[in-house]
């Protein structure tokens, strides 16, 4: 579900041709995904759930932040009301 909602937004930012702050999150996921799968799936005792909730954690572009810039990007350029 978190990433069928962020892929709308996504894709959306990907038309604009805005894509350094997705380039620099995907580095983020990349380098804080396997520790915090490990943390939650091994030390906590999770398992398969804790790599799950891993994904979900680290979608923070598709949930959080790339909603926020299509958001700040249509006001900036007038297509959404004040």
């Amino acid at each position: 579900l978190s990433n069928c909602f962020s892929e709308i937004f996504i894709s959306v930012l990907n038309g604009m041709g805005k894509v350094n702050l997705q380039f620099y999150i995907s580095i983020f996921v990349i380098l804080f995904f396997v520790p915090i799968a490990y943390f939650l799936s091994v030390e906590m005792g999770y398992g398969i759930f804790g790599i799950c909730m891993a994904i979900v954690l680290t979608n923070v572009n598709g949930l959080i932040v790339a909603p926020y810039q299509v958001y700040v990007e249509m006001r900036k350029n007038r297509k959404l009301p004040a």
